[in-house]
């Protein structure tokens, strides 16, 4: 008689409970929890799903290695929204990484133990338009719980955009580099904003088309009634350098992936996805109330950068474990120079601080390798 057992024999972090589904037990800031990862080689789509932990939701993530899309279910937000992923993973050193670590020694892996290389990733998810499920591609269509809203995303982080936070709430500003090459003018509409989501291929496109009639009919031939055409009401319009995001901030989400390649045995380098999404987001003038569609900007705030103190390449982060958790999360401005000092709540030091809605958040200190630096920060050891 034949028994096929999947799994290791010995405890690890990785177990295999079929030929393509392994299941990553992971320790998350005291936290304890099971991420499920399943490969679909003939879709070429690998799937994520983490459960809710440390103020982040039950989400689904796929993505598809053809295409570069990305497709989340956010759970208790019941929002499913489609997005190219910002960063793209080989299934076969997935597959590969997973395999080798199934007869590790240890039966959790640590993220954030010194032994772990845990490469943080934090995202941000701005919401687009909506789509019916028709329009999605053929890959993705029927895994979006039935009554869960569709919508387009895109992604920004440091590199692609800047968030300028209200360190009182959990609202904040983001500069989208490419939303401000949309300048607009008195009279103009807005339905050029929409290009920015304009990733699907052309076969699955749901572009709404204005009409005189006063409804919108998208290219397969779904109609929307009570449209309308955005339009500017303020005198000179809005400059695409004053154009930002108010948004206020609803939910997270996360996922990780070992970052290895295939020919790495016993790999613990292990990528931290971090989606800040669940947004309600508009766009904004900074500079104008340009009437309902743009408002002027309302948390914005834009802090100062400090002329002297520690120059940014040499301050570091310090993450000791016997720190106690915060409701919040601080890292170097560095689109400034210098830090003068590290304490959250302080504007204009050169630092960027986020309120969280929970203490999750393991507190960091900052120190600054520069002797002969002026600041406030502690030298570092």
């Amino acid at each position: 008689m034949l028994f096929l057992a999947f799994g290791s024999i010995q405890a690890s972090f990785v177990s295999k409970t079929s030929p393509l589904t392994f299941e990553m037990k992971l320790a998350e800031s005291g936290t304890n929890l099971t991420q499920k990862i399943q490969f679909d080689p003939k879709k070429q789509m690998v799937m994520y799903e983490t459960p809710d932990h440390n103020g982040r939701e039950h989400t689904t993530f796929y993505q598809d290695s053809e295409t570069g899309l990305q497709f989340d279910i956010s759970h208790q937000s019941q929002v499913c929204s489609l997005k190219q992923a910002y960063i793209k993973f080989k299934m076969a050193d997935q597959l590969a990484a997973l395999e080798s670590n199934l007869e590790d020694n240890d039966e959790r892996l640590d993220v954030d133990a010194e032994s772990t290389e845990t490469i943080p990733l934090d995202l941000y998810v701005l919401p687009g338009p909506e789509l019916l499920e028709e329009d999605l591609p053929d890959k993705f269509q029927n895994l979006c719980p039935q009554g869960f809203k569709i919508q387009m995303s895109r992604i920004v982080n440091g590199k692609g955009g800047k968030v300028v936070r209200d360190p009182s709430s959990t609202a904040f500003e983001i500069e989208d580099l490419l939303l401000q090459q949309k300048s607009v003018r008195t009279g103009n509409d807005l339905d050029d904003f929409d290009e920015l989501f304009n990733f699907l291929p052309t076969s699955a496109k749901s572009r709404q088309k204005r009409q005189t009639t006063n409804r919108c009919v998208t290219a397969t031939g779904h109609t929307f009634r009570d449209c309308y055409v955005r339009e500017l009401t303020c005198t000179g319009g809005c400059d695409g350098a004053n154009i930002f995001y108010d948004c206020r901030h609803a939910s997270d989400a996360c996922f990780y992936t070992l970052a290895c390649s295939a020919t790495q045995k016993n790999c613990r380098q292990i990528t931290h996805v971090m989606h800040a999404n669940g947004f309600a987001c508009t766009p904004c003038c900074s500079s104008a109330d340009c009437g309902n569609d743009l408002k002027r900007c309302e948390y914005m705030g834009r802090p100062t950068c400090p002329t002297e103190g520690c120059p940014i390449d040499s301050v570091r982060a310090l993450v000791q474990r016997h720190l106690p958790k915060v409701d919040y999360r601080c890292s170097q401005d560095f689109d400034c120079n210098f830090v003068t000092s590290a304490n959250y709540g302080e504007k204009h030091n050169g630092m960027m601080c986020q309120k969280m809605r929970s203490k999750n958040q393991r507190q960091v200190l900052f120190c600054c390798d520069d002797s002969n630096a002026r600041s406030n920060l502690e030298p570092c050891p």
